[in-house]
């Protein structure tokens, strides 16, 4: 029994120094509080910086993201609160405000200066505009 007790307390102890580093915006720690949070919940809802970080994987392996997120192994978000993270765009030329104000939100992340530098690399494409049916 002295031992369960021990064992809960430690849990309690580990619960508490997570919370701690998530204040400190440690990604593990926000990730494990997202978790906990939306266990339960039929309609999750997630920090930014989980939903960054979904992103990033998603994007570096869907075969890999999408079993995970459907087995229940972690829950994670679902493709359209991935995309819809990212907005939508007019197509319009130039660099969009929308695309200024997502680097300026990073940048501003970024706690260690020596991050904060970094290249653009932009490329040119041409895109027109097309209304297609697809009869299925």
């Amino acid at each position: 029994m002295e031992l369960k007790k021990l064992h809960e307390d430690a849990l309690v102890a580990d619960g508490f120094y997570i919370k701690e580093r998530a204040k400190e915006k440690e990604p593990a720690a926000l990730f494990l509080i997202d978790q906990i949070k939306n266990f339960k919940k039929k309609r999750p809802s997630w920090s930014e910086e989980t939903t960054r970080h979904c992103v990033v994987l998603r994007h570096l392996s869907t075969r890999a993201y999408e079993p995970i997120r459907g087995e229940m192994l972690l829950k994670l978000p679902c493709r359209k609160t991935l995309s819809n993270y990212f907005g939508t765009t007019s197509g319009e030329t130039g660099f969009s405000k929308l695309a200024e104000a997502r680097l300026r939100v990073e940048a501003e992340s970024l706690t260690v200066p020596q991050s904060r530098v970094c290249s653009l690399i932009v490329d040119e494409m041409k895109i027109r505009e097309k209304l297609q049916y697809n009869k299925q």
